[in-house]
């Protein structure tokens, strides 16, 4: 909770657009696209230039500012390089993850195929049979309603379901790149594996 309001308070006080909008990235100057099926915007390539103080400071970015920052009057304060901008929820849970399964469920692409009916009830058996831990407040809802689930509710998801409701529904290919992306999520969120970083 601390971490999702210090997001919303950095982007209130530096006074520029969120995060998902098509110039949200505070990093560089890559602009998003809006895709329709799945209601995301995504920011192909990262090869885009780097936003820096100086333009940022002379507004040179156009819609990625809504007015000039209060910040901008701090001596010695970079804008662009001292500002934390990744935060886990809106990045990875609320992020990638849910932009996965709005992907899976909607969109064929590659090898996969849109979900079925059936499909849903044999991830929702799976989610009704799973204990979370009690650090999350509820059970996880349906997989239908996704699009209206909580960040923490995506993280639970990821590292407590996925594995055991995705296996017979995506393409082992696919399964075998998320099962890659859930283990690099456990390793690099967590002080407790560092030993295993490269």
């Amino acid at each position: 909770m601390i971490q999702n309001g210090v997001e919303i308070a950095n982007k209130l006080i530096e006074v520029r657009v969120w995060y998902n909008h098509k110039l949200g990235c505070q990093k560089c100057t890559v602009h998003g696209v809006y895709h329709d099926a799945v209601h995301v915007v995504y920011f192909p390539g990262m090869d885009a230039p780097a936003r820096t103080d100086e333009d940022f400071r002379a507004m040179k970015y156009g819609a990625h500012h809504r007015e000039r920052s209060p910040l901008l009057d701090i001596p010695n304060f970079d804008i662009i390089k001292d500002i934390i901008s990744a935060d886990r929820l809106h990045q990875i849970d609320h992020g990638v993850t849910r932009t996965l399964l709005m992907i899976w469920k909607v969109v064929k692409v590659g090898r996969s195929r849109r979900w079925t009916d059936e499909t849903y009830r044999r991830i929702n058996r799976v989610l009704n049979k799973v204990e979370i831990p009690l650090d999350f407040h509820r059970k996880i809802p349906s997989i239908h309603n996704n699009g209206l689930w909580k960040g923490s509710e995506f993280n639970a998801f990821l590292h407590y379901v996925s594995f055991i409701a995705l296996k017979d529904e995506l393409p082992e290919v696919e399964y075998n790149y998320f099962m890659l992306y859930n283990c690099a999520i456990t390793l690099f969120c967590s002080n407790v594996y560092q030993d295993q970083w490269p």
